[in-house]
């Protein structure tokens, strides 16, 4: 059984601090069953990123993607280009 976390969104924000653009992908397998990091998920946190970056009077470009499942290579194709 897999298990997932949602990391901080502090934390998440330092990594994407300097970033003008960001893929955020989700997976509708494991990680959505432990709302961690499905479809639903990927939107909140856009909406957080962008709501930080609007407050920093930063801009900010984000791609919001679910895979079906992110561990199956034959599914990364659709984020490839």
């Amino acid at each position: 059984m897999i298990v997932a976390e949602r990391k901080p969104i502090e934390e998440i924000i330092g990594f994407v601090k300097n970033c003008k653009k960001i893929l955020i992908v989700g997976c509708n397998e494991c990680v959505t069953v432990c709302y961690a990091g499905g479809k639903k998920e990927v939107g909140i946190l856009a909406s957080a990123l962008k709501m930080a970056f609007t407050k920093e009077g930063k801009d900010l470009e984000i791609t919001e993607v679910t895979l079906e499942r992110q561990c199956d290579h034959e599914y990364l194709e659709e984020i490839r280009n």
